[in-house]
């Protein structure tokens, strides 16, 4: 959900938002999920990532950005 913007986030963002619904949820999940993610066949860059000064950083491509909306919208009604 907090991807649905369009923005870069930490990771630790996104962990901390995740943790709030699942306790388990760390960067090792975080990352075996970005990776299963791009190794679909859909694309290796439905999660785009970047690293500044040694933060992490993920961000839904613009590519995917209204279709994976969509589909949120529609699943959760």
């Amino acid at each position: 959900m907090s991807l649905l913007d369009g923005k870069w986030h930490t990771e630790g963002e996104l962990i901390r938002n995740t943790r709030k619904k699942h306790n388990y949820f760390g960067s090792v999940t975080l990352g075996t999920m970005v990776d299963g993610l791009n190794s679909l066949s859909i694309s290796n860059n439905y999660l785009e990532k970047k690293i500044i000064n040694g933060r992490i950083f993920y961000k839904l491509s613009n590519n995917y950005l209204g279709l994976t909306r969509a589909a949120y919208i529609r699943l959760t009604k």
